[in-house]
């Protein structure tokens, strides 16, 4: 039987989008199965679902909105997809937990890693495992250090340069300023960011690496 739970998901970002919600790249978007009932976490929007149509998603605790995929990403005719495209990386329970602590960034690279796949597959297994968890993150830098949630931000390392990209949007730049000149200058700022569009590779972490590790699209091998 063909699952119910995509058209499920199609329905409700058309439904999030039409009230004026619109989700955007970065965005992870909770799932929670509790009590019989199956529910939707967004910000401080709580969304119940219908339990039998997502009951083959419970092994999973969220999705991610990503980036779209190109035509040559999926080796597919130049016109095949549609011009605006929806992606939607679906996370492990153990997965959600890290990418909510340590950001989604840190769990895709992950996940499109396991799949030899960058920068993330374009496919849903239901069956998969784990990718990272929290286990993974011991020695971490990040712990305790107080995360802004930003969409919009990315970084990119380009000949040797650390460039940071931010919305336009005055709202998120404020956040950006206020975040970075708050603590003291010799406190270390953590961000939470999500790959560009225009990135060839990502970094990858793991507790017990000894080297930088990264994997990508293959152009610079």
């Amino acid at each position: 039987m063909f699952p119910e739970a995509p058209l499920e998901w199609i329905r409700t970002v058309y439904e999030l989008a039409n009230g004026g919600l619109k989700l955007q790249p970065g965005r992870m978007v909770d799932l929670v199965f509790d009590k019989g009932k199956a529910l939707l976490k967004i910000n401080n929007i709580l969304l119940i679902l219908d339990n039998k149509r997502w009951q083959n998603m419970n092994g999973f605790g969220g999705f991610v909105l990503a980036n779209p995929l190109s035509n040559s990403t999926l080796g597919l005719p130049q016109g095949t997809l549609p011009r605006f495209t929806h992606n939607t990386i679906a996370l492990t329970r153990e997965e959600a937990v890290v990418a909510r602590q340590f950001g989604v960034t840190r769990v895709i690279g992950q996940v499109g890693w396991a799949a030899r796949w960058f920068p993330y597959p374009p496919w849903i297994d239901r069956d998969r495992g784990d990718t990272v968890n929290m286990a993974d993150q011991a020695g971490s830098f990040r712990i305790g250090l107080p995360m802004a949630r930003m969409l919009g931000l990315n970084v990119m390392k380009i000949e040797g340069d650390i460039i940071f990209t931010i919305a336009e949007d005055e709202g998120t730049r404020k956040d950006f300023k206020d975040h970075v000149l708050g603590p003291p200058v010799t406190a270390a700022a953590c961000f939470e960011g999500f790959m560009s569009e225009d990135a060839e590779g990502g970094f990858l972490w793991k507790s017990g690496q000894t080297r930088p590790m990264a994997y990508g699209d293959g152009s610079k091998m």
